[in-house]
């Protein structure tokens, strides 16, 4: 079964390269249905798994070509910001529905 979802996510890249869609019209159906994820779940496995990789390689790529100023803590305080507001609203949102 691991190997069917490499196969999607392998598909998602490619069909985001060619076609510009999201990978998560891609990803989260199969893990929906053939996963048995609840639909919040499989958004959220989805976000996580692109998360890092996403980000990680955009600010290398950045900071190669000196596109970035890390000197400047505004990026940061707007990741904290996005941060926090996100973990209040999953924890208002699981407080609602357990």
């Amino acid at each position: 079964m691991q190997l069917f979802f490499i196969g999607f996510g392998l598909l998602a890249g490619v069909l985001s390269g060619i076609f510009g869609i999201g990978g998560g019209a891609v990803i989260v159906p199969p893990l929906i249905l053939l996963g048995g994820l609840a639909p919040i779940v499989a958004t959220g496995t989805f976000l996580a798994a692109l998360l890092l990789p996403v980000r990680a390689l955009g600010v290398w790529e950045y900071y190669r070509k000196d596109h970035l100023d890390i000197g400047r803590p505004s990026g940061l305080r707007q990741d904290y910001s996005l941060a926090c507001g996100s973990v209040r609203v999953w924890r208002s949102t699981c407080r609602r529905f357990s």
